[in-house]
């Protein structure tokens, strides 16, 4: 097992809300149609979504019937191991219909680290990789049962450890590109 896999393989906490800078991120592709893995007060505003409990592995329809932006923010831990190849195997579906159906484009926010089989799977299928030039402020859950940015003890905001990416599958990675240039950071694999 590498470092990497390590240090996400033992998160305590798997459950990290994105952040307000990366929800507005997705704005120009419209509303989220839906969230295939989230809390079930639906941080993310989708109009469809699946929590941990009603198990989106049990989904047989394709998450590209939603129509529109599908975002996933996947929980962390040992779950990667599994989340990756489903949410690479959604990818390609969606490569796969003809975009007339539905205009459906899956972005996913998740870990950018080489040397772990999950960022290999995801980096393989994606159309297009973007990893911003920061490191994010995901949301995490105080101990009043209320959500905010991540803090330290003197309060101050913290991020992730880790370099993160938003992997794309759709019909326009020059769109995505074009969306995400003017933030800086790196684009992997684009314009396939």
């Amino acid at each position: 097992m590498s470092k990497a896999s390590e240090l996400f393989g033992s998160s305590k906490n798997q459950n990290w809300r994105t952040g307000k800078r990366e929800l507005g991120l997705l704005k120009p592709f419209g509303p989220i149609m839906l969230d295939p893995m989230t809390d079930s007060d639906n941080p993310t505003g989708a109009q469809y979504f699946f929590t941990p409990a009603m198990d989106v592995r049990k989904c047989e329809t394709p998450w590209y019937e939603a129509g529109g932006l599908i975002f996933i923010n996947p929980m962390y831990g040992r779950a990667l191991g599994w989340e990756a190849p489903m949410i690479a195997e959604q990818g390609r579906m969606l490569d796969d219909a003809p975009a007339t159906i539905n205009n459906s484009e899956l972005i996913c926010l998740a870990p950018h680290v080489l040397d772990t089989r999950w960022c290999r799977t995801l980096q393989a299928s994606a159309e297009a990789t973007w990893i911003p030039p920061w490191r994010p402020v995901f949301d995490e859950q105080k101990p009043d049962g209320s959500w905010g940015p991540q803090t330290d003890a003197k309060g101050r905001l913290t991020g992730i450890m880790k370099t993160m990416a938003l992997y794309y599958w759709g019909y326009r990675s020059w769109f995505f590109k074009e969306k995400l240039q003017p933030y800086g950071g790196i684009f992997v694999k684009e314009d396939r």
